[in-house]
């Protein structure tokens, strides 16, 4: 998996790049690939972001020898940062409109969790916890 952005110099503004290559075994057994671009304007307090992007997806059933199938995507995502203590806590909203299907459309909802792992204590280390709903 890939996740990255690249940002321009003093600009709030990036271009979003993800990679995530998911199979059924451990290799050979394509499960899906997700390719996702976007351009994201960035807060300049760094409490929100917000993404408007692409997506190709191709999907093939697990353990069978089948016909992948490709569909396209695009979403609108909005990312709100906050602590509380020395937790953070992210939020993230995916509104996806899947171009396969007439008029059908998804909202994703995640929330996560970074717990430094020796709190209260402010040394290097955290834990991290994400829990999605859809």
């Amino acid at each position: 998996m890939y996740f990255g952005n690249l940002r321009f110099r003093d600009s709030p503004w990036a271009i979003h790049g993800e990679i995530q290559y998911r199979n059924h075994n451990i290799i050979g057994d394509l499960e899906q690939l997700l390719l996702r671009t976007g351009m994201q304007y960035n807060l300049k307090d760094g409490k929100a972001s917000f993404l408007i992007g692409y997506g190709n997806i191709t999907t093939d059933i697990p353990g069978e020898v089948s016909d992948p199938y490709s569909e396209n995507r695009l979403y609108q995502e909005a990312i709100l940062r906050q602590n509380v203590g020395r937790v953070g806590i992210m939020h993230r909203y995916r509104y996806e409109q899947r171009c396969s299907e007439p008029d059908f459309a998804m909202l994703f909802l995640s929330t996560y969790l970074s717990i430094p792992k020796n709190y209260p204590k402010k040394e290097v280390g955290i834990y991290s916890f994400m829990m999605s709903c859809l």
